[in-house]
């Protein structure tokens, strides 16, 4: 059984068989009478089952038991565990002394050691067992401890298992990372009865100390060799860092109150957050955020070096002690008496809730069922949605400062982030979206999928995985917006803090260019940084320009007229890009919301100011590359010069319309002013129509002849103007580009040539000599690689986002928010459609998310699912998300890593080439890589190995036999063993797969004048 079937599948059975499972619990134990009943400090209102640990206990047996594999080492962890599960439901039932939980928590920590599976990190096997069984209590009773609040236990437990399994994966342990998976499977079959609106089932003691015990045992059963004892307790701790603050929170605020520790009582973290937010499911999701940002940091620091970890010891003190200050503040402290009372924690249920502010009605735990909705609790906004709304977007506003997170080693851990994220939301708050809402996250989601299946046909396996876990990122990032966007105001916080951090990145580039850094900040006349991309920091920068549209519409006039300012100096940046696929991009998107949504005259006025204002500085910005020569960058002076103007522009523009609308507004004060007001701006429009339209005609003389040479400049292939003169040119390779995906659809109908398998073709066909590998457009891309399937994904996409653009547009008439999140989001996500549509912005996952949380700003809101409707539709979709947030994490987790070792191993090459190989070794049984193989061949022809350095070159030339790359490589490989007749064969059969390349032609010519260096990445 391969490793991806064993972790998956210990997942998936899990969490089928306690989703199963505990509907049968429940029913047992209302046979039996076993409920946890509302005494005490417990806050929940009607007496609820016990026995949810049973079923989680019985699912990760089974999973641990299937999918395992090494039950020789491993099984004493499970039947540890069965032994705490007998122990807790007694527990439960008939109440436990203390001493007896310490003695078997005790015993299975010397059964463990025992058997070789407990802490082994100091000289002395004493101090070893006593820490072994320090350990497990400590965490056992932190999990119990946590099992004071629906779904928080279960949360933690999950996480702690992710963690875990990843950890373990990254050390080879397939045993233990598939018996961590399947205590979290488990969890995830749980926690939707647990969260349920009231919850019911709870886990009991007979379910919480199972839990903590298998958390504890897997991170100890994690082979960290290498790592000091000190290092390896640091990851552990951190792995269960929830846990571990509420246990010392707990006991600090009991000890300074002076009650016994071991009395249960509302002084938790769980109970302290629930005082401040709305429910149950809410504080379990905050929890769990927590956690899994603990758990990321245990994965950051789990090869840290000796130095490193005594400073993360550090700070992983000073936090706690900070956390604990902080919640024991007055302003989170609760009642000294609701600490004090209640029964022994040994008796506590896992249900506990706090007491909220003073009320008429009795205290529950979460709203009644039959609870109608509060519309304003419906049109709040909550700090939890609030705080992930702006962490997303200031991810993606911040991307352009690296690279967009263009690379796989900065999206791939963002997309585990946000599987974990998704997941948690899933469960904790439902919701019912609308069909265009569905039909685009299915066409993501379908795109992944058919991606991945693609890579059974296509050539370029490694980019085809890439591309499908990108696909798998989008797809997670927009049902996260789906699940967040609940109501008005929070999609206007999302589209303003998008519109903000774009304004800031543009303020950045200014202040750089003003102080006189601005070259750095050019490739050649054009600007580029600090994003890398000229296109795709001209589209960045253009997508921020319609949210300001739609305030400036709507807005008083001083933000009206920052608004103006601000979109004026976007424009104005966007044209030293010296970019064409933006005036399509801003032209379309202009005509679509002059057309379609009300509000047309103030638009096409605000349009007009901004045009005005960057023609009258046109002469500056176009000065850098109308006077800079070709490959040259700008002098600071002349780019200084640019930047002034462009702030001139901004200010005379935004003070033109804040004039304009003073003028207006007195105007309208006056009887009949309003409509004199109107008849005048539309005069005013029409003249400068007809102005423009003068100005054009004598600009371009004839202009169809002049469409009928651009065209005939784009088929043949002409090069591209210079100068103003580019924006508007026709020439350049697009066409290459385009005829080859057309192509390869024809010769694919249905599936295509695969994922990232688009150069095939391309370099056998093209054209020109310029190197690519992506046809620069979403559609074609689609339809070469994935042929009907992607490209009816694609418009399935487009339509869904598109017809919430059009539901916001038929309100907007009645409403002036739909009218502005019509523009604005749609104005976004239209600018972005139409610019990757002949580029490549969809492949840049920082662009793209902006574009995607304005597209999810369209069709959304959603519909809040009702607690206790549809349960069973609700179960099926909590788990068809978790199966495919599983198979998406799995691979995802596989680039990523396999790329991380990939960039070690190059980094290694040539200083360390045994230590490349190894490191390249472990990228390659995570996933082949034609890139992995030349930094393996390029270690073994380091250290002089040539036959083992040409096979695994010819290892790339039989997984992908249309690559040109390693048959060059195989040809200087063979320079530098003198060997010019097998060099020039190689040179040759290379030239046949990429007829175009000059080099590859003189090569095989005269392969004498290689110097053979191209073995080395």
């Amino acid at each position: 059984m391969s490793a991806d079937v064993r972790i998956v599948g210990a997942l998936l059975l899990p969490l089928l068989i306690v989703l199963g499972l505990t509907p049968v619990a429940i029913r047992a134990a209302e046979r039996l009478g076993f409920y946890d009943h509302p005494v005490g400090y417990k806050g929940h209102l009607r007496a609820t089952p016990y026995l949810g640990g049973a079923a989680v206990l019985a699912g990760f047996l089974v999973g641990t038991l299937a999918f395992t594999g090494d039950l020789a080492r491993l099984a004493p962890i499970p039947i540890c565990a069965l032994f705490l599960w007998v122990v807790g439901t007694l527990d439960d039932r008939i109440t436990v002394s203390p001493s007896l939980r310490v003695a078997a928590a005790a015993a299975v920590g010397g059964v463990l050691f025992a058997a070789g599976l407990g802490w082994h990190v100091f000289p002395s096997d004493a101090a070893n067992l006593v820490l072994t069984i320090a350990w497990l209590l400590g965490v056992i009773n932190a999990f119990n401890l946590m099992d004071n609040m629906d779904g928080a236990a279960g949360t933690v437990a999950a996480l702690s298992s992710v963690g875990t399994a990843i950890l373990a994966l990254t050390v080879h342990d397939i045993a233990v990372a598939a018996l961590a998976v399947a205590l979290c499977g488990a969890c995830l079959g749980f926690l939707p009865y647990n969260l349920s609106s009231p919850a019911r089932i709870f886990l009991g003691d007979g379910g919480s100390m199972p839990i903590g015990f298998v958390v504890a045992a897997a991170i100890m059963a994690v082979p960290l060799h290498g790592s000091v004892g000190w290092h390896r307790l640091l990851v552990a701790i951190l792995l269960v860092g929830v846990p571990v603050v509420d246990t010392a929170l707990v006991m600090v605020s009991r000890w300074r109150a002076g009650v016994a520790i071991v009395r249960g009582g509302r002084d938790h973290i769980t109970h302290r957050l629930r005082a401040r937010l709305p429910s149950a499911r809410a504080v379990a999701l905050t929890v769990g955020l927590a956690h899994g940002a603990a758990c990321g940091a245990a994965l950051a620091i789990a090869h840290l070096g000796d130095g490193p970890t005594v400073l993360a010891w550090a700070l992983l003190l000073g936090g706690i002690a900070a956390l604990v200050a902080v919640f024991e503040t007055p302003a989170w402290a609760p009642t000294r008496l609701a600490a004090a009372g209640g029964p022994p924690a040994s008796v506590a249920s896992g249900a506990a809730a706090p007491p909220r502010r003073p009320s008429s009605a009795p205290m529950t735990h979460e709203m009644p069922v039959a609870a109608p909705p509060d519309p304003a609790r419906e049109r709040a906004i909550r700090p939890i949605e609030a705080i992930l709304l702006v962490v997303l977007a200031l991810g993606c506003g911040l991307s352009p400062l690296l690279y967009g997170f263009y690379n796989v080693s900065t999206w791939g851990p963002i997309t585990l982030a946000l599987l974990a994220v998704l997941l948690g939301l899933v469960v904790s708050r439902p919701v019912v979206p609308r069909p265009a809402a569905v039909v685009a996250l299915g066409s993501l989601v379908a795109l992944w999928a058919w991606s991945l299946l693609s890579t059974g046909w296509g050539e370029a396996t490694d980019r085809g995985m890439t591309d499908a876990s990108r696909w798998m990122l989008y797809a997670a990032l927009f049902a996260i917006y789906l699940l967040l966007l609940r109501n008005e105001r929070l999609t206007r916080l999302l589209l303003g803090c998008a519109a903000a951090l774009i304004v800031g990145f543009a303020a950045y580039l200014l202040v750089v260019m003003l102080a006189g850094d601005g070259p750095r900040l050019f490739l050649g006349s054009r600007l580029n940084g600090p994003l890398g991309y000229v296109n795709g920091e001209a589209g960045y920068l253009l997508l921020g320009v319609w949210p300001l549209v739609a305030v400036a519409e709507r807005a008083r006039t001083g933000l009206a007229a920052a608004a103006v300012a601000g979109a004026t100096a976007l424009v104005a940046l966007v044209l030293l890009s010296e970019t064409r696929a933006v005036v399509p991009a801003l032209v379309i998107a202009a005509i679509v919301l002059m057309l379609a949504v009300p509000g047309r005259r103030r638009r096409a006025w605000i349009l007009v100011v901004i045009a005005a204002a960057v023609a009258a500085v046109s002469g500056p910005l176009t000065a850098v590359f109308r006077h800079t020569a070709a490959g040259h960058t700008p002098d600071a002076g002349t780019i200084r010069t640019a930047a002034l103007a462009a702030l001139a522009a901004a200010v005379v523009a935004g003070a033109a319309w804040g004039l304009a609308r003073t003028f207006r507004d007195w105007l309208g004060e006056r009887p009949g002013g309003g409509r004199a007001a109107a008849a005048a701006s539309t005069v005013g429009l029409l003249a400068v129509i007809l102005v423009g339209g003068f100005a054009v005609t004598r600009a371009v003389p004839h202009p169809l002849q002049r469409i009928s040479n651009e065209a005939r400049a784009f088929t043949q292939l002409r090069p591209a103007g210079t100068g103003s003169a580019r924006l508007i040119s026709g020439g350049g390779n697009r066409y290459d580009y385009w005829r080859i995906p057309w192509k390869e659809f024809r010769d694919h109908p249905v599936k295509g040539v695969g994922a990232g398998s688009y150069d095939v073709g391309y370099f056998l066909q093209r054209r020109t000599t310029e190197d690519i590998t992506q046809p620069h457009s979403i559609e074609l891309q689609a339809l070469s690689e994935l042929g009907l399937v992607g490209g009816i994904a694609v418009l399935g996409l487009i339509g869904g986002v598109l017809a919430g653009f059009l539901r916001r547009v038929a309100r907007a008439r009645r409403s002036s928010t739909d009218a502005g999140i019509a523009v604005a989001a749609g104005g976004i996500f239209l600018t972005w459609l139409v610019h990757t549509s002949v580029d490549w912005l969809h492949l840049i996952p920082g662009i793209t998310g902006v574009a995607l949380g304005a597209g999810a700003a369209l069709v959304a809101p959603g519909r809040p699912a009702r607690a206790g409707r549809r349960y069973p539709a609700r179960l099926m979709a909590v788990a068809l998300c978790a199966g495919l947030v599983a198979v998406g994490a799995l691979f995802v987790a596989r680039i990523t890593l396999a790329d991380h070792y990939q960039s070690q191993a190059r980094a290694e090459v040539a200083r360390n080439p045994a230590r490349a190989l190894d490191r390249a070794g472990q990228a390659l049984a995570l996933q082949e890589s034609s890139s992995t193989r030349y930094v393996q061949a390029a270690a073994f022809a380091r250290q002089g190995d040539y036959p083992n350095a040409r096979g695994s070159l010819l290892e790339v030339t039989r997984s992908e036999p249309h690559n040109f790359v390693p048959w060059a490589l195989l040809g200087d490989l063979a320079v530098r063993r003198r060997d010019l007749a097998e060099a020039r064969r190689d040179y040759t059969r290379a030239h046949r797969l990429d007829p175009r390349n000059p080099e590859l032609a003189r090569l095989a010519r005269d392969p004498s004048t290689a110097t053979g260096s191209a073995v080395t990445p």
